[in-house]
């Protein structure tokens, strides 16, 4: 890859998403670094709108022979042809990661994501979280009973919207343009109640005079949404690390409430205490949330093997560097 002043002298890059049946699920026209960078940014905080992270890649074309209206032809056309095995890529999954564990969020810039990601598989412990992490979305990505599907009735029939971030963003628009649509409600999420609760283990610590660590409050504050949800802006105040996660679900849960839309509201509210369970379950393995003993056993995992580095560098599938385009 090239930096940014190698960009401007050779064209766009276009960036795009291919989910896991091999389908473009989107992609943009990036002419600068920082381009590149928030196009990643906004993949990143629309997985994490959704109940889980899906099983996405995004891939890097240089010199595409068109950026037109006939571009997603061309991108079908790489996917169908297998040529995108060449193309460099970087999982969603890694850049969701990031963007909720990192203070700020993702940096500025594809390359300093890169690098970032680069710095962040440095750490055996921060790859095994990585790969708890990933285990995490796909087993709950698989979980097809206990998602939660929205059915919206038209005169045509019915269209179906999933619980990912892309699903409820397509709800979220449908519904702006359609108001008096009638949403229904399948297989919703099992709840997992927390007996835990952040105001008891505020109350808990001034009582006995302890000090309460960072990680403490973090945990609590992340408690407090997972049984309650995100309608609060204290809330998102309490919450530390992960508050560029939340921002953006509290923002369009808001959003939606202003405008009356009910369905919208309660889908981003269970959204909300979905991604406070995943990192409880997979950052903090806080007791009712840590993966149990038949999960480790069995091997649920998405990323590489206990102790052995993951490279997310732009590469080849067979591990070779890809070259530089």
């Amino acid at each position: 890859m090239e930096k940014e002043t190698d960009l401007k002298q050779s064209g766009p890059l276009v960036l795009f998403n291919v989910d896991r049946k091999g389908r473009l699920a989107d992609y943009a026209v990036c002419h600068s670094d920082h381009e590149c960078g928030d196009y990643l940014l906004r993949q990143a905080e629309l997985a994490l709108g959704g109940a889980y992270v899906p099983n996405e890649s995004v891939y890097c074309l240089a010199g595409a022979e068109r950026t037109d209206d006939g571009l997603p032809e061309l991108l079908d056309d790489y996917i169908r042809e297998g040529n995108i095995r060449d193309l460099p890529s970087i999982d969603l999954r890694s850049l969701t990661f990031i963007h909720e564990t990192t203070g700020g969020g993702l940096p500025e810039g594809m390359w300093a994501i890169l690098e970032k990601t680069e710095q962040l598989l440095d750490s055996p412990d921060n790859r095994k979280i990585l790969e708890a992490y990933h285990a995490y979305h796909e087993k709950r990505e698989n979980a097809l009973p206990e998602r939660t599907i929205s059915a919206v009735r038209t005169d045509k029939g019915v269209l179906l919207f999933d619980d990912s971030g892309r699903g409820l963003q397509c709800l979220e628009s449908y519904l702006r343009y359609q108001p008096d649509s009638l949403v229904a409600g399948l297989h919703p999420s099992a709840g997992c109640p927390m007996h835990a609760d952040g105001e008891a283990f505020r109350r808990f610590v001034k009582t006995f005079g302890l000090n309460a660590t960072d990680e403490a409050n973090e945990i609590a504050a992340l408690t407090g949404i997972r049984a309650r949800g995100l309608s609060d802006p204290g809330q998102l105040e309490k919450v530390s690390v992960h508050r560029a996660g939340f921002r953006n679900l509290y923002e369009r849960r808001q959003a939606s409430l202003e405008r009356n839309d009910i369905v919208m509201y309660r889908a981003l509210g269970q959204a909300s205490m979905d991604m406070a369970e995943r990192i409880l379950r997979t950052e903090y393995k806080v007791r009712g949330y840590a993966p149990s003993m038949a999960e480790k056993e069995t091997g649920h995992r998405a990323g590489p093997p206990a102790g052995k580095k993951k490279t997310n560098r732009w590469r080849k599938t067979d591990g070779t560097p890809k070259r530089r385009v």
